[in-house]
């Protein structure tokens, strides 16, 4: 016992006794002891050689956690599990252990089971054979020590012979062509396979795509064939015969059609031991031009009788050959229509037929082919949804088009970032096309990159769409959703390039607004944007002119070609790749009746109908049959 303390009054002080425990423990008074005590998770399946974490809760009688009592922890059967002082668990070996968490003499437990390791695996059908197009589920099982079935392994597929049969994640074996597959499981290691045999089923029938074709002399196309069973399922692994009715008219090898002369021919792919033969007309023809369009990386034109050929960039269809192959010469626009004018832009064309129906093909984001879809994707000419019947129709950018019908209304369909719909927003979307606000008829329309111009019976000019370089004409910057006029002239032609335009008044006198950054404005120098339409410097009279990228080409009386702005493609055809911001002549001596230009070079048609183009020519766009730029006219291919 502890003698009693005494404070220097005489008066006795309080005194607080701690009782320690053998291990020096405090266990007195304001201690509270260890009621229960629980492990977590109760049970576990761990992977040999894995590890999982437990853990102990301790609480008092009255049920509140204790965090400060040190806890023991013990395996009763350490071969298959051990346990450390933290309660981090080891898989030793297959069987079950159980852990115990101990403090203050009360205990919880918790059952840990290990999991073996894959000692092999079965699957099932071992052999089995298939027909071609057809298919087989597999079933893997992976097996312990003991030939007990394991669950939650991760199983990996796999085919000796792919171009025969697949098999995917799920052990799914799909049979491609006649021959032998081993198709293999694999799980931590282990491997077993089944013998998959795919059997010959006979060709049905063979269609070539596309199925007709014209093509100029010298030009090509690239002719595939489908082969299907009795089914419709398609078939490979098949050795095709092609051939051509005659060699005179055009060759073919391994489906490229190479064209010799002016004819007809048909052109057959044969499946060697069948009597399966499917077939394709190619028409060779040469042609004379009427009109040409450009876009970005592809041309366009129209004969005499209003067929439409088309060459260049074609990775969105926008060649309408029912393709996405580039060529470098022109090919026949699918479907056999006859066209009274065409537009080509940056993914789609437009042309309109002699009657007034709207076609449009290629990519249309937003709804720009008209044809009710947000994102349309058309490899042959569509029927622009609406029944109405056009004079002209002119493409934007990636998502937008514009139409004037024969009553000259407006209408617009596609997608509007800057107001180029004309529906008096600037954002905003239609599938089909609608009418641009105002009221305003125009007798024709001209379309930039994010911008359109119509130009009224009297000559007027109102532009709508983008303006962040004033090529509406206005000092709106941002844009317009509505027709506003261009002030300072009216005109007799107009033209809208990339981010500028231009137009002739009756005089011929040209005249551009909008960007200038390359001298495209041709008014002797590089100044900022111009608002409103200034006069192309030399005084010159021109009959026609056609505003490009960042450049822009006319002609003169007599058919001489000029051309001013950028010229880093050579697409102002002087024979340099030097910018002009004043007009100089396309060399060559070569006279035309129309130019046209596109983003990064032009092309004008003589009056024999001859096209020639130059500048940029990466995709095959100047039609020559290569893809070499040329700063000066080169013929394009396939003409008289």
């Amino acid at each position: 016992m502890p003698s009693a303390m005494w404070n220097r009054c005489g008066a006795p002080l309080l005194v607080t006794v701690m009782i320690l425990g053998c291990g020096g423990e405090a266990t007195g008074p304001g201690r509270a002891s260890v009621a229960s005590v629980v492990v977590t998770p109760p049970s576990a399946s761990v992977y040999q050689g894995q590890t999982a974490q437990l853990i102990a809760t301790l609480r008092d009688p009255g049920g509140a956690a204790l965090n400060d009592r040190a806890v023991t922890w013990a395996s009763d059967a350490t071969a298959v599990a051990t346990v450390s002082g933290s309660g981090l668990v080891t898989a030793v070996g297959p069987g079950t252990a159980t852990i115990t968490a101990t403090a203050e003499g009360k205990s919880g437990t918790a059952a840990v089971s290990v999991v073996g390791p894959v000692a092999s695996v079965t699957v099932t059908p071992a052999a089995a054979t298939i027909p071609e197009g057809g298919t087989l589920q597999l079933t893997a099982t992976p097996l312990d020590a003991a030939n007990t079935p394991l669950t939650g392994r991760v199983i990996t597929w796999s085919s000796s012979a792919p171009s025969v049969a697949t098999v995917s994640a799920t052990g799914l074996v799909n049979g491609y062509a006649p021959g032998t597959a081993t198709i293999s499981a694999t799980s931590e290691g282990k491997t077993h396979s089944a013998t998959i045999t795919v059997s010959t089923v006979p060709v049905a029938s063979v269609t070539i795509a596309p199925a007709s074709y014209t093509l100029v002399p010298s030009g090509t196309v690239q002719l595939s064939a489908t082969l299907r069973d009795s089914m419709g399922r398609a078939l490979s692994g098949r050795t095709l015969t092609w051939s051509s009715s005659s060699q005179a008219v055009a060759t073919v090898s391994a489906g490229a059609v190479y064209a010799v002369a002016p004819g007809s021919v048909t052109v057959s792919a044969a499946v060697t031991g069948s009597a399966t033969v499917g077939t394709a007309s190619v028409n060779v023809t040469e042609v004379t031009f009427t009109s040409l369009s450009l876009g970005t990386g592809y041309s366009c034109g129209l004969t005499a009788s209003g067929a439409a050929f088309c060459w260049g960039r074609n990775s969105d269809s926008q060649l309408g050959d029912g393709t996405t192959a580039s060529r470098s010469t022109p090919g026949g626009v699918a479907g056999g229509l006859s066209f009274a004018m065409i537009d080509a832009a940056a993914y789609h064309t437009c042309a309109v037929t002699a009657t007034g129906s709207g076609y449009c093909w290629g990519r249309g984001w937003g709804g720009a082919l008209g044809g009710g879809s947000t994102e349309d994707n058309r490899p042959t000419p569509a029927l622009v949804s609406g029944g109405l019947t056009f004079a002209q129709i002119q493409v934007v950018g990636t998502a937008a088009s514009c139409g004037v019908t024969r009553a000259d209304e407006v209408y617009c369909w596609g997608g509007s970032s800057s107001g180029q719909l004309g529906q008096g927003t600037l954002g905003g979307m239609s599938l089909t096309p609608l009418r641009v606000v105002g009221g305003l008829t125009f007798a024709s329309l001209a379309g930039g990159s994010d911008h359109f111009c119509g130009l009224t019976q009297a000559g007027t000019a109102y532009c709508w769409g983008s303006n962040i370089y004033y090529q509406l004409g206005d000092t709106v910057f941002l844009g317009s959703g509505v027709p506003v006029a261009v002030s300072g002239a009216t005109f007799s032609q107009l033209s809208a390039g990339s981010f500028h335009n231009c137009g002739l008044t009756a005089a011929g006198t040209a005249l551009c607004w909008g960007v200038n950054s390359s001298g495209e404005l041709g008014r002797g120098m590089t100044s900022p944007s111009e608002r409103s339409p200034t006069g192309v410097a030399g005084g010159l009279a021109f009959t026609a002119i056609a505003a490009g990228g960042n450049h822009t080409c006319g002609l003169v009386a007599g058919g001489r070609a000029l051309c001013w702005g950028r010229n880093d493609f050579g697409q102002l055809g002087d024979g340099s790749k030097t910018n002009s911001s004043v007009p100089v002549a396309v060399s060559g001596d070569l006279t035309f009746v129309s130019v046209a230009a596109g983003r990064t070079y032009s092309c004008g048609i003589t009056a024999g109908g001859t096209a020639y183009c130059w500048g940029a020519n990466d995709s095959g766009q100047l039609g020559d049959g290569g893809t070499t730029t040329s700063p000066a006219p080169v013929r394009v291919v396939g003409q008289p």
